[in-house]
């Protein structure tokens, strides 16, 4: 029998974001980040647009539907882009900013996939490539997942410190 080996280039936490589905980003598709104001509403305004040459949305293509992920250690979390108002001021699906805090934003892509790595024991709810949701029940501590998924937290899930791998 041959031996399959699981080969990725990028690995990275999975941030869960209950309600509102965000899928996994593609660290390939990162294309701007800078420091956010705190602020609120869900809205991103960059600290100091003046400096920050990333916090031109407009020029930058920023679209509705890209992912905003507060990168600021303790803080992490993710959203998706609602409505871009100005070159400098992004509606956000929700308040994830609470101080003057670091962001990332990256390109929308459904069809991007990962398999994923579950460091904490429980069920794993997911959404693979396919559009398949699936619970994946009593997944032990130190398993790899080996199907293609683009979100993971959908109803059901309980395992923790998941690990995307591309």
């Amino acid at each position: 029998m041959a031996y399959q080996k699981l080969q990725t280039e990028r690995a990275y936490s999975v941030i869960l974001n209950g309600a509102n589905q965000v899928p996994i980003p593609d660290p390939a598709l990162e294309y701007a980040s800078g420091v956010a104001e705190a602020y609120t509403g869900p809205l991103l305004i960059p600290n100091n647009p003046m400096q920050d040459n990333d916090a031109t949305f407009i020029t930058s293509n920023v679209k509705v539907g890209d992912f905003i992920i507060n990168t600021t250690a303790g803080a992490e979390a993710i959203t998706k882009v609602r409505e871009v108002i100005s070159e400098t001021v992004l509606n956000l699906d929700d308040n994830i900013f609470s101080a003057t805090q670091n962001y990332i934003i990256y390109r929308q892509s459904e069809k991007s996939a990962c398999v994923l790595y579950v460091g904490g024991a429980g069920d794993v709810s997911v959404r693979t490539i396919g559009g398949d949701e699936v619970v994946f029940k009593a997944v032990p501590a130190g398993t790899f997942i080996p199907v293609q998924v683009t979100h993971v937290g959908l109803t059901g899930h309980t395992a923790t410190d998941i690990i995307a791998l591309r």
